[in-house]
């Protein structure tokens, strides 16, 4: 029975074993961060704790994030919001800038794609926008988000529930494919459309945040969770 332990690896004369990652206490990752902190300095950058999801590993992200301030440093948090507000509101008190991934705000569509609801990352959004400088990210998904009604969606969210917040759409990112290929994991091939297609989704998105097209939103898109709407008849 393995134990991650690593010892095979260490040992295999041809390097068909190989360990990936490896353990580090808080103050290790301190260390590797001080040496840097020159650069940060001079930059004017800071730390960003990211994943996978920080918010899984709670007292390690706050005890970073603890250590960071102390040192003087700027903190960033990237987060996509499905974590008790408790935790995320303890991690809050330490950062200076959040990163939200926001996928889909159709509340089915959201219990059907992950089986979980989208109400507490939703919330949560609305609360840490209340209070900290935020920055609103949709990874694009073939086929599951990147489509304009789906943007209009997410626009309109970011407009009327969290305020004058920046929105940014990021391409779709293949990076997970090797890992499953390691993992000895079939890969699900999608179709990325192009630099032109985010593009338009990026114009559509610019509009929407202006404030030129909430009369255009599609009632199809069923509404996000705790938004109360009229239909006209």
């Amino acid at each position: 029975m393995c134990t991650g332990c690593g010892k095979c690896a260490d040992v295999c004369p041809n390097e068909a074993r190989r360990l990936a990652g490896r353990y580090m206490s808080a103050d290790e990752v301190m260390k590797e961060i001080i040496r840097d902190i020159r650069f940060y300095d001079n930059s004017g950058g800071g730390i960003t704790i990211s994943g996978g999801e920080p918010t899984a590993q709670p007292e390690f992200a706050l005890t970073i994030l603890k250590k960071c301030k102390e040192a003087g440093l700027h903190t960033t948090l990237d987060t996509c919001g499905y974590a008790p507000w408790d935790v995320l509101d303890g991690l809050m008190k330490h950062t200076d800038l959040v990163l939200y991934d926001i996928k889909c705000v159709n509340l089915r569509k959201h219990m059907n794609a992950t089986g979980v609801s989208n109400r507490n990352i939703l919330k949560n959004a609305k609360l840490i926008a209340s209070s900290k400088p935020m920055r609103v990210r949709v990874p694009l998904i073939p086929e599951f988000n990147d489509l304009s009604e789906e943007m209009r969606a997410i626009a309109h969210f970011v407009k009327t529930e969290l305020g004058s917040i920046d929105l940014d759409l990021l391409p779709y990112n293949k990076m997970g494919e090797s890992k499953y290929e390691q993992l000895d994991r079939a890969y699900v091939q999608l179709k990325d459309k192009g630099e032109e297609h985010t593009q338009t989704l990026q114009d559509i998105v610019g509009v929407v945040l202006q404030g030129l097209s909430s009369a255009s939103m599609s009632t199809e898109n069923e509404e996000y969770p705790g938004k109360e709407v009229h239909h006209k008849s």
